[in-house]
């Protein structure tokens, strides 16, 4: 808004000056007068200790498992935000409460995603069992790095590191406990580069991937509808992975198409759905 406004005055004074070069030269001519430039107001500094204070409030306030927050904290030794909500939320997540849903974003990458699914990562849902110490693939999202790199649902991941030369155990990352797991995926930053272990159907090996943007598919085109038949019945059956904005149209593309083939009872199954917007969400009721 700042920036059309400006571009407005800017407009105004240069058809000021086009319209002075037709009026009659004499002394009797409009003077204009200089606009003084106002004096900037400081920006109030967002230091990294304001930043922990605050997450720290949010969290005692909205947390939905604030008996596992620390009493108290110092922030000091923590060398980022991300560190100190990993610090804060460590019980949680030992206790399998929290499974990394806390996190630390921003209003530009929140748009992006619930706008059209956009993210930056290797795009794969895993599930970690703290107890059996495995990670599991829930999910692998089609044009993200993890798909192309031979990582799909189903996959173990038995080591990650950031070259083939350098894994560490997925046994030992969870047996580490605390932010050691999710450490050892990198930061959410395109270009990031991960080697894995994992063992599927095709047996044990090593692959690397790097993170990247990609734009999540609320329906799976692989596997995100099928008809089932049951009992002399068909079934719709739907994979909702999110509630994002293109989930309202693929959603509508899939009951059509249903509907077509004269199905009229479906399942939606809505396991390992990330949430999103409410708006979205509605067009199922």
């Amino acid at each position: 808004m700042r920036t059309r406004i400006a571009a407005t005055l800017a407009l105004f004074a240069i058809t000021l000056q086009a319209c002075s070069g037709d009026a009659p030269s004499s002394p009797a001519a409009v003077v204009v007068t200089p606009t003084p430039t106002p004096t900037p107001t400081p920006t109030p500094t967002c230091t990294l200790r304001s930043r922990q204070d605050w997450a720290a409030a949010a969290l005692n306030e909205w947390y939905l498992f604030p008996e596992t927050l620390p009493a108290s904290l110092d922030p000091a030794p923590y060398a980022s935000l991300s560190d100190y909500i990993d610090a804060l939320t460590a019980t949680a997540r030992a206790q399998s409460k929290d499974r990394y849903f806390t996190h630390v974003t921003s209003i530009a990458e929140e748009d992006a995603y619930y706008a059209s699914g956009s993210t930056a990562a290797f795009g794969i849902r895993i599930v970690t069992d703290n107890a059996a110490r495995t990670v599991t693939v829930a999910d692998a999202y089609e044009g993200a790095p993890g798909l192309a790199a031979g990582i799909d649902r189903g996959t173990e991941i038995l080591g990650l590191g950031p070259t083939p030369d350098t894994l560490t155990s997925v046994d030992q990352l969870i047996a580490a406990g605390g932010n050691a797991l999710t450490a050892a995926f990198g930061p959410s930053d395109a270009g990031v580069t991960r080697s894995f272990q994992i063992r599927d159907a095709a047996g044990t090996r090593v692959v690397t991937a790097t993170k990247a943007d990609f734009s999540i598919q609320p329906v799976s085109p692989r596997f995100g509808t099928r008809i089932i038949d049951a009992d002399g019945q068909r079934i719709g059956y739907i994979n909702l992975r999110t509630f994002i904005g293109p989930t309202e149209a693929q959603l509508r593309t899939a009951f059509a198409d249903f509907r077509g083939r004269g199905i009229s009872r479906f399942i939606i199954d809505l396991r390992y759905n990330g949430g999103g917007l409410l708006s979205q969400a509605q067009t199922m009721v």
